[in-house]
């Protein structure tokens, strides 16, 4: 007969030695701890708020939409804690932003820090045709680093917008744990069959079955992250918009968004969008500087037959690509015989005389008095002159004073010139000096008057200015 002790000892051997309880009480722990095990991994306290997305060709309720479906599919497929969306009206009341600067990404990385967002989902919503491309990426506001970005197309119009946003979501939800930053609920953890544990009896007790060896538990199956739709193929007008919204969007200043463009389309084979790609790169606008990058750009569009791509490199290196001066004329309006060097500098000094800087103003007047870097335009050079001149410019009154004398730009009128000429004699102009003595002498405009002239030549002397110490000597011998 077996005694009750080694009844007990066979029940307690049933797995591999140990008491059941003990053992059930182990598999729970494991089940328990791997269920746990992927909340661990999840940032404490992270918080994501979905931003309106930009529109570029879609209505603009479109972007409000796109980000409460997204935020909506967050809440139900992952963890994470999301920022309410009506808050932001809130937040952009107390930082003063208008509606219009809600969808700036500097502005809503701001936003986001007063929220206490810890990431911001951005995008944008993109019409070529009948394709609509929706863009979206994770940044983290504490250093505006892109953590994962997303891209889906549909073909379908704005009808097919829901199944791309709900398919950029699943992808959002499945970066957000790849990185740690919450996990996505919803998946079954398999635990494995408990054994029945039967229960001791008092001696005599029969022989028990042994319970069966539990099984190891099973490898979740892993859940496959959502892809993109393959891109469907572009058509030539497609590709030819990307690139006119990107240059849009460069010319409105949104470098960042207009880099994107680029870049897609030069990864679509766009000679242009290379070009402009490049553009990017040389400029460090959207992107950072890459001198050696941008020029690899344009000698590949250059070979695709980018008319931008020879005008920049003309700008880059007027003499080495002086073959395309023609192209950057095209561009930028270039007057003949001007270089990309002079169209800057003239840029900048026609911003500064509009502006009513008074030297500015003569220096214009006097690109178009002498045809330097401009067209030579006299009457454009008598209207710079003129408002230099009423500014009290000395050197403008002087010029003033020689075109009514010389008839240039204007009908000649000595009484004119000689009234200019007096006034920049006053301002210390030495030839001022000198050619209203010059009208004194002669008696051109003004009674003739050798002892006016002899003062104003030798003032002029003593400014040093040359030939007027001939003139003097000259008009003492006379007299």
């Amino acid at each position: 007969m077996v005694t009750r002790t080694d009844s007990r000892k066979r029940v307690y051997r049933g797995i591999e030695g140990r008491p059941p309880c003990l053992a059930v009480l182990m598999l729970c722990l494991f089940v328990l701890t791997t269920t746990l095990a992927g909340a661990a991994r999840a940032e404490d306290g992270a918080r994501v708020a979905c931003m309106t997305f930009k529109v570029n060709g879609v209505e603009a309720f479109l972007g409000d939409s796109v980000a409460e479906v997204l935020q909506a599919s967050l809440i139900k497929r992952s963890s994470v804690e999301i920022v309410e969306r009506s808050q932001f009206a809130q937040y952009a009341k107390e930082l003063e932003l208008q509606t219009s600067a809600m969808t700036d990404e500097a502005t809503v990385t701001e936003l986001g820090k007063v929220s206490g967002a810890s990431y911001l989902i951005l995008g944008s919503i993109n019409s070529f045709g009948s394709l609509l491309l929706l863009n979206a990426k994770l940044v983290r506001v504490e250093d505006s680093v892109i953590v994962d970005s997303f891209e889906v197309d549909t073909n379908q119009g704005v009808e097919g917008l829901l199944a791309a946003t709900r398919e950029v979501a699943r992808a959002i939800c499945s970066s957000l744990e790849d990185h740690g930053i919450a996990a996505c609920t919803g998946r079954a953890v398999p635990t494995p069959t408990e054994a029945p544990v039967p229960t001791p009896t008092e001696a005599p007790v029969p022989t028990p079955t042994p319970l069966p060896r539990p099984t190891a538990r099973p490898t979740p199956t892993p859940r496959p992250r959502p892809t993109a739709t393959p891109a469907p193929s572009y058509t030539t007008a497609q590709v030819q918009a990307m690139v006119e919204t990107g240059r849009k969007l460069y010319r409105q200043k949104d470098y960042a968004e207009a880099y994107q463009y680029f870049k897609k389309a030069s990864s679509l084979g766009s000679a242009d969008g290379t070009a402009w790609l490049a553009t990017c790169y040389y400029r460090g606008h959207g992107t950072a500087r890459h001198f050696d990058r941008a020029i690899n750009l344009l000698r590949q569009a250059e070979g695709g037959g980018s008319d931008w791509a020879k005008s920049l490199l003309f700008e880059i290196d007027p003499e080495k690509f002086s073959q395309y001066r023609s192209f950057y004329a095209k561009f930028h309006e270039l007057a003949p015989g001007q270089s990309p060097q002079q169209k800057r500098e003239i840029a900048a000094l026609m911003t500064a005389a509009r502006n009513g800087y008074p030297e500015k103003q003569y220096l214009l007047a006097e690109r178009y008095y002498n045809g330097n870097g401009l067209q030579k335009d006299y009457q454009k050079a008598l209207h710079w002159y003129q408002q230099a001149a009423g500014k009290g410019f000395g050197r403008a009154m002087f010029r003033l004073g020689y075109m009514y004398e010389s008839g240039r730009g204007v009908a000649e009128n000595l009484g004119k010139a000689a009234f200019w000429y007096r006034k920049a004699a006053g301002k210390g102009v030495p030839w001022a000096m000198k050619n209203l003595g010059a009208l004194y002498e002669t008696g051109r405009g003004v009674p003739r008057d050798y002892n006016k002239a002899l003062m104003w030549y030798k003032r002029a002397r003593d400014h040093n200015c040359p030939g007027a110490a001939e003139k003097v000597r000259a008009l003492q011998e006379k007299m």
